[in-house]
């Protein structure tokens, strides 16, 4: 989440320069500014909303960062490459959980600031005087204003003092807010303020909200003007109600607005607006597309499962020629579970030893699964190997392609051999295995069992009185519980890997005293 969330806030920069530039072509070539803004903010919340959609198509070959051999001939393959490079571990999950928190209550909180302000213009507006002022229909409070309030059916509102202006002074007023009204600005403006709404925590959201409100109100002095109105009279008029009015509504357009805009407005209205130059106007237009297609074409940040998920599915293509790879209907408790259900199913090995069953995982590697690939400090790396490269070092076994896993720094030994006990607990002294053991021995296969070092002759048709396998199905008189010094238990792949195929079952380790 909070990588989505930064990636969000370089889109929004990007499209916030692409905004300015615009902003400046529109005001060289007489064009209303607002809409450059309205564009970058619909671009600022769309991307990173919807994302780019991709094809699952093969990404580019990399150096494979481990040495790897092949399990075809033995040889070692001194070019191995992968397809996808290795990629890191997870973070916390934590921090994720508590910035999607966080967005969610400032976003809220947001929204219901901005519907109690509706509520309340709606609620003060019944208490307005309506009257007629230069015969357009007003209401007149005592101080808010001039602005223009509503959504649906917006009013124009002005304080009692403009009753006392000349009619010159009145009537530029009245205009000004009829323009607003007029080209919806009260709307584009309230666009503005649910897009902030909705990334509080994009400090390029609120830079392009403001611009647009001051791109709102230079949009409407030019129309004003353009009515017949004179330069110094309308300059006049905007200095006094600057001085006088007062507004509480931030998304409303207002005559009076900050100082530093009021300036602003002065200052481009007074002087005359030069067009641009040839090259400075392809310079601006050159900057503005590639805002526009960097912030279009940014990535959305690539999590562990969803490369090893396309990685799966570009050897699904090859494999079938075309046909997308299909997910086993079964139930699966985590994520990783469904690379061991998938039709055809990728290779998987975990620090380097192969692994067929989602049982058979490390318990660290099932709960990182069981976390959704986020708890950290569980897995190192995961690196994905297709095409040729795995035929080559696989062979068939390899033609879905290969997922490697490396835990954090332990040996495979280490991660799947459980010490048991030290020595068996006095509970246990009449039942040599206790209840975890006596259903691991009387499995089919049999685990093998070794005691210090001697292999024990498992028969797999020998029976209890009752029928069943017998918890010591081995004529090897049982050592007796008080000469044990400690038991080791092997699963997995692991123990096919250290013993052969005769441990698939697993391996029992027992270690009597000297």
């Amino acid at each position: 989440m909070i990588a989505w969330m930064v990636y969000a806030v370089l889109v929004g920069g990007t499209v916030a320069i692409g905004g300015w530039a615009l902003e400046r072509l529109a005001a060289s070539a007489g064009w209303p500014r607002r809409f450059a803004w309205l564009a970058a903010l619909t671009l600022a919340v769309a991307v990173p909303l919807t994302g780019r959609t991709r094809a699952a198509v093969a990404p580019p070959v990399q150096e494979a960062t481990t040495a790897v051999v092949s399990l075809v001939s033995g040889a070692p393959v001194a070019d191995g490459r992968s397809v996808v490079a290795p990629v890191p571990g997870p973070g916390v999950a934590n921090s994720g959980r508590i910035a999607a928190l966080a967005w969610g209550t400032a976003s809220l909180a947001a929204f219901f600031v901005l519907g109690c302000v509706l509520l309340v213009v709606a609620w003060r507006r019944r208490r307005w005087e309506r009257t007629r002022v230069a015969g357009t229909p007003v209401y007149v409070s005592r101080r808010f204003g001039p602005a223009l309030v509503g959504v649906a059916r917006a009013k124009v509102v002005v304080p009692a003092w403009v009753s006392e202006l000349e009619p010159g002074a009145r009537d530029a007023i009245i205009r000004h807010e009829e323009e607003h009204a007029r080209a919806r600005d009260h709307i584009a403006l309230l666009y503005g303020g649910v897009a902030a709404a909705v990334f509080p925590w994009s400090p390029a959201i609120w830079w392009m909200c403001r611009r647009l409100r001051a791109a709102v109100e230079m949009d409407c002095d030019e129309r004003v003007l353009a009515s017949g109105i004179g330069v110094a009279d309308y300059g006049t008029v905007l200095l006094n109600a600057g001085t006088r009015s007062r507004g509480w509504w931030g998304f409303a357009p207002a005559m009076g607005k900050s100082r530093s805009l009021l300036e602003r407005r002065l200052k481009t209205m007074s002087e005359k607006q030069q067009k641009l130059g040839a090259g400075r106007a392809a310079m601006l237009a050159c900057v503005a597309l590639g805002s526009l297609v960097t912030a279009c074409d940014a990535r959305l940040p690539t999590e562990i499962g969803d490369v090893v998920d396309e990685a799966i599915e570009v050897q699904a293509r090859e494999f079938r020629g075309g046909t997308l790879a299909r997910w086993a209907q079964d139930s699966y408790d985590g994520y990783l579970a469904k690379w061991f259900v998938s039709d055809p199913a990728p290779l998987v090995l975990v620090d380097d030893v192969r692994t067929e069953r989602y049982e058979d995982l490390p318990e660290s590697v099932r709960l990182w699964s069981e976390s959704g690939l986020r708890r950290d400090g569980l897995v190192d790396r995961v690196e994905v190997i297709g095409g040729s490269r795995s035929l080559e070092l696989y062979g068939e076994e390899g033609a879905s392609g290969a997922i490697r896993i490396f835990t954090k720094g332990r040996s495979v030994e280490e991660e799947i051999v459980e010490a048991v006990a030290e020595s068996p607990k006095e509970s246990d002294r009449d039942n040599l295995w206790g209840g975890k053991f006596s259903g691991m021995t009387g499995s089919r296969p049999f685990p093998l069992i070794i005691i210090d070092g001697v292999r024990v002759t498992v028969h797999a048709d020998t029976l209890d009185e009752d029928g069943n396998p017998a918890p010591w199905p081995d004529p090897t008189p049982m050592p007796d519980p008080r000469d044990i010094e400690r038991l080791k238990v092997i699963k997995g792949a692991a123990a096919v890997m250290l013993y052969g195929k005769e441990a698939a079952g697993g391996v029992i380790l027992i270690y009597l005293k000297k």
